[in-house]
């Protein structure tokens, strides 16, 4: 049964935080050419698929205006006017990457 219907692709998923001002987190995502047996009975392999989190439940979705509120704030705490020629530069402060996502959370 879930050998037909789910087709598995191993993947490696690495996550680099910036180590510039400036600079964005990357993930970078990359299927396996082999796969991994999850399990060799079809009775484990529904129990693990099953114990998957809905990430729906788990994820608070937030409203587009909300997102946005935090993204500003985020964006505008790490630009200041530069001197000279009115150009933008990142900020002595700056909010890490980790505390965005724990506000987009407690929010």
């Amino acid at each position: 049964m879930w050998g037909e219907a789910f087709t598995p692709t191993d993947l490696d998923i690495v996550f680099t935080k910036p180590t510039k001002k400036g600079e964005f987190a990357k993930t970078n995502i990359s299927p396996k050419r082999k796969t991994s047996v999850l399990s060799s009975s079809e009775e484990n392999i529904k129990k693990i698929v099953d114990s998957v989190p809905d990430m729906m439940k788990e994820v608070k979705e937030l409203p587009f205006d909300a997102l946005e509120k935090i993204i500003d704030a985020w964006v505008n705490s790490n630009m200041v006017a530069a001197h000279d020629e009115g150009e933008t530069a990142p900020a002595s402060t700056e909010t890490s990457i980790d505390e965005v996502f724990k506000e987009i959370n407690e929010s």
